[in-house]
Parts: C-alpha cells; sequence; structure tokens
C-alpha cells in the first residue's frame, strides 16, 4: 500500500487551525504551550495569526452596521412568525430559522466581497491640479505639488495626504468608513464634501457640506481638545498641541484654488507670497520685513509668479528685480504708498533711504 502523501499547509493555513482551537470552549491544558511553542517559532506565525485576530473583531465591528442590523431584526421577526406551533411543524420551524440565517450570511457575505479595493498614489506637480476618481466613486482633487496614498480593504477606506492640498467628495458607504490620515490629524467623513490643506505637520480642515469628525493624532497635553465635529462652513486646525477651536471659514478663499484663482483677505504680504510661490516655477523673494508685513487683498490667478507681481505693482508702488532665477520684491522709492500705516510708512523710509542718488 503506497505511503499517503503529506499535506503541507501553508502559514495561514496553520494560523487558521490554531485560531479555531484557541476559540474553541474545549481547549486541552496542553493546548497553551503548543500554541505558544507555534507562535515563537517565527514571525510569520504571529504575523498571520494577528490577521485572523483582526479580521474577527472586524468582522464583530461589521455586525453593528444598519444595513446587517437591519436583517437581522427581519430574520427575527420572520422566524418568530414562523415558530408558531399553530403554523408549522418543529422541523419546518428549524430549516425556516436557519435559512433566515443564512440570507444575513448571504447578505453580509455579499456586501464584503462586491466592496471595491485600491491600493495607489497620486502627486501632481508645481502648476498643476488634478482629479482623481477613487474605486469608490469618491473624488479628490489634488492641488499644486501634492500627494496622496490610498489603501481601500475590506474594512476600511483610508487616504493619506502626504503633502500639499486636497478636496474630498466622498460616496456614501455604510459599512466601510471613509478616512483622511494628514499629519497630526485624523478626518473621518460620510458622505460629505471638504477641503484638507496640509502645512508640514500641521493640518486645516474646512467642512463644504456634510459632516466631518476631526481627531488629533499627536497632542501632547492630555487637556487639549482631542476631538472637534465639523458643520459646513467650520475650519479647525491640527497641531502637534491638538485641535484649535471651530471657527466660520471663508469658503470662497478656501475653494477658489479649484477654479485657478487664489483670494486673499487682509492678509500678509510675506504670507501671501508664500503661497503664490506653491503654484509657481518662478519663486518671489520678499526681503524686506516692513514690507512683508504690509496686508493686501484680492483675486489673482494661480500659476505665473509674474502674473501676480504685476498686479500688485498696480496696487502698490513696488517693483521686481531678477535675482538668481527668481524675482526680488521691493519698495519702489519713486512712488508714494496710498496708504500710510505704521508699516507702510516704514516701508517709504527704508525705500528713499536706500534709493540710488539721482545724477546731476
Amino acid at each position: 500500500m503506497p505511503p499517503k502523501a503529506r499535506v503541507i499547509k501553508s502559514v495561514e493555513d496553520e494560523a487558521a487551525e490554531w485560531f479555531a482551537k484557541m476559540r474553541s470552549d474545549y481547549r486541552e491544558p496542553r493546548l497553551q504551550s503548543e500554541f505558544n511553542q507555534w507562535l515563537a517559532a517565527s514571525p510569520e506565525h504571529e504575523k498571520e495569526y494577528r490577521a485572523f485576530e483582526r479580521m474577527w473583531s472586524d468582522f464583530s465591528s461589521l455586525s453593528l452596521a444598519e444595513p446587517v442590523i437591519a436583517l437581522r431584526k427581519e430574520a427575527v421577526t420572520e422566524s418568530t412568525r414562523v415558530l408558531n406551533p399553530h403554523r408549522i411543524g418543529r422541523r419546518r420551524d428549524f430549516r425556516a430559522l436557519a435559512a433566515s440565517v443564512a440570507i444575513i450570511s448571504i447578505g453580509v457575505i455579499l456586501t464584503m466581497t462586491l466592496l471595491p479595493l485600491q491600493r495607489a498614489s497620486y502627486q501632481t506637480e508645481p502648476g498643476d491640479r488634478h482629479t482623481v476618481y477613487l474605486a469608490d466613486d469618491s473624488e479628490v482633487t489634488l492641488n499644486t505639488d501634492s500627494a496622496i496614498r490610498v489603501e481601500f480593504t475590506l474594512f476600511s477606506r483610508r487616504v493619506f495626504l502626504e503633502r500639499g492640498q486636497a478636496h474630498f467628495k466622498v460616496a456614501h458607504a455604510v459599512v466601510r468608513p471613509f478616512e483622511v490620515d494628514a499629519g497630526s490629524g485624523l478626518i473621518r467623513a460620510l458622505g460629505t464634501a471638504f477641503d484638507v490643506y496640509r502645512h508640514g505637520e500641521d493640518v486645516e480642515v474646512t467642512l463644504i457640506q456634510g459632516k466631518v469628525d476631526v481627531t488629533s493624532l499627536t497632542a501632547s497635553d492630555s487637556a487639549t481638545v482631542q476631538h472637534a465635529v465639523l458643520t459646513p462652513g467650520q475650519q479647525v486646525r491640527v497641531t502637534s498641541e491638538g485641535i484649535s477651536p471651530t471657527h466660520v471659514a471663508s469658503l470662497v478663499r478656501t475653494t477658489a484654488w479649484l477654479s485657478g484663482r487664489l483670494v486673499f483677505e487682509n492678509e500678509r504680504l510675506g504670507d501671501v507670497i508664500q503661497e503664490v510661490n506653491r503654484y509657481s516655477s518662478v519663486k518671489l523673494i520678499v526681503i524686506d520685513p516692513d514690507l512683508a508685513d504690509i496686508h493686501i487683498s484680492g483675486v489673482f490667478r494661480a500659476g505665473r509668479a509674474e502674473t501676480f507681481v504685476d498686479a500688485l505693482r498696480s496696487s502698490y508702488p513696488v517693483k521686481a528685480t531678477a535675482v538668481g532665477g527668481g524675482l526680488l520684491v521691493e519698495p519702489n522709492a519713486s512712488m508714494p504708498w496710498p496708504v500710510q500705516s505704521a508699516s507702510s510708512a516704514r516701508v517709504q523710509e527704508r525705500a528713499k533711504n536706500n534709493a540710488e542718488p539721482v545724477a546731476q
């Protein structure tokens, strides 16, 4: 009689068997010791076993989803109806109950297997803007010099904003939450539209439509606000210190970049130039600290620093000089400042002092 072929099991198969054994109500005393030996034999063993634990935990969470709860209630109602002793026999009652449980199981399995999976990365170059359509029909529009990483699993939809700014239009899905991981903040949304702007590890979140839940991932002070729920028109900033108080945002300013515009409302010229530089290969430079403190307002087309300088010169007495591939913005001594604020007066005085003498 030929010897039996040896069945070679994969690590995944072994982990599945051990997971079933360790969850059994009838475990022999030596089982725990054998399990510990198997777990310690290889890092792959622990990796696969922990994967089964996470999957089991996720399925437990899934059982609380609204569609599954609705199916359970329907099954209970149906089983109560058919289990009426005046209507049907015990064996048929059991078959009806089993059928109801099967309906729930099939519903869960179909829900899980039909969920789209995705793992991809997208980025834009300076001056570019691009819209990405994700596997679940959500839309992400990337602003200039931005990058995201998408990871959709059976149990979650997560986008990592690695740099820059993105506008999200999230497709509604009950089973899987949609989360954006960005620096110091984690944003969770269902069927909503919002903007996330990452400055290093700091994050600015603005809600356009729906509702989002913002959580601080790196707050150093336990007393700091860790959690905020936004309503449309609200904005928060998340830093290493926690979440700022919510405040009303200018949605026009926040979303202007989607149409290639930049809107500034009484903002420092130094900060404005920093934002303009994100969209252009030609960088603007401002050295004069008083000039950098001048506050300006206006709507500008994104993409070319030269266009911004032309618009700036039409309203303010400044000039731009080519320096090493960039443009140095500085006061123009030959033109007076229209408004004599403290900072503009200092700029005017500095310009006069630095002006070249006129040849006689």
